[in-house]
């Protein structure tokens, strides 16, 4: 996969009125994997949780080159009027990646976005995404092993209820279209 394009970008504040309208997707690779988790880290953050919980899960949502390895990833950037600027700080990319997505050809493995940018459609066009890019490839539909501080995101966007076990208990099904290889 090709690395992501680094850049600048306004005032989250700013930006975010354009959101909607100036969002770009493209596929991590590991060179991002300091972003793509502190774009978890800052959603985490957002969880309405005790503190403690929220330090205890960040280890175990992060990624690793090895997740990667077996995992599609892509991330949401959001652009100003400027446009993505340049591609040499990797702090940058922080500033702009919005929001991430990583599945495989059976299950949603994670989709976060940052607390500055929750409630501006991002995540709603990153399940989108992930449903159409699922679908092409052949998956009939994903299962999401949600989280119960993101359980009403999911319901809200009108996925299935998933019945897999206590283990799991926030589980939906993610219907892509595609024709094959589903949960």
């Amino acid at each position: 996969m090709a690395a992501i394009a680094k850049g600048v970008l306004q005032s989250p504040e700013t930006a975010q009125r354009q959101a909607s309208s100036k969002l770009l997707f493209l596929s991590l690779c590991t060179g991002d994997l300091a972003a793509l988790n502190a774009v978890i880290r800052s959603a985490v953050d957002s969880w309405v949780v005790p503190a403690r919980m929220k330090r205890l899960a960040v280890p175990v949502l992060e990624y690793d080159a090895t997740d990667l390895s077996h995992f599609r990833a892509v991330g949401a950037f959001v652009s100003s009027e400027t446009g993505v600027a340049s591609d040499t700080d990797s702090a940058a990319v922080a500033s702009i990646l919005a929001g991430v997505a990583l599945w495989d050809e059976r299950q949603l493995h994670g989709l976060y976005v940052r607390s500055a940018w929750q409630g501006w459609g991002i995540g709603r066009r990153l399940l989108e995404f992930v449903r159409l890019e699922a679908g092409q490839a052949g998956s009939d539909r994903l299962l999401v092993k949600a989280q119960r501080v993101s359980a009403s995101f999911f319901e809200g966007r009108g996925l299935e209820r998933a019945e897999v076990g206590a283990a799991y208990p926030y589980s939906f099904y993610l219907a892509t279209g595609g024709v094959g290889r589903g949960a």
